[in-house]
């Protein structure tokens, strides 16, 4: 196996490997407790997220923008869904109207 291509790190003994991320505090995280970045706080303050992102190594925020993109299409479609659930909601109660008068729906 080519060294070059290894995407593992080497093994170092069982207190070494696999390494596990650690919090500013310094205890161990796994993968239930990993603090996660908060979107409304992305929304806010979106340069200076990056500028944080960029402290922890190269390419580390390279995803924000798409973030950004993909937080701004799903808020766009949750409104579509919203208008269109109101409109639903508009026609079944004529639905009910017209059934309790005895017309067609």
């Amino acid at each position: 196996m080519n060294e070059a291509v290894s995407e593992r790190p080497p093994y170092l003994g069982l207190n070494h490997w696999p390494a596990y991320p650690r919090s500013l505090d310094g205890k161990r995280l796994n993968r239930l407790n990993t603090p996660m970045l908060d979107i409304a706080l992305i929304r806010k303050d979106p340069e200076g997220v990056r500028q944080r992102l960029s402290l922890r190594g190269k390419g580390a925020a390279d995803g924000l923008a798409k973030v950004l993109e993909a937080d701004e299409e799903r808020r766009k479609l949750i409104g579509e869904v919203e208008k269109l659930k109101a409109e639903r909601n508009t026609i079944s109660k004529e639905i009910g109207v017209r059934k309790g008068k005895g017309q067609s729906a």
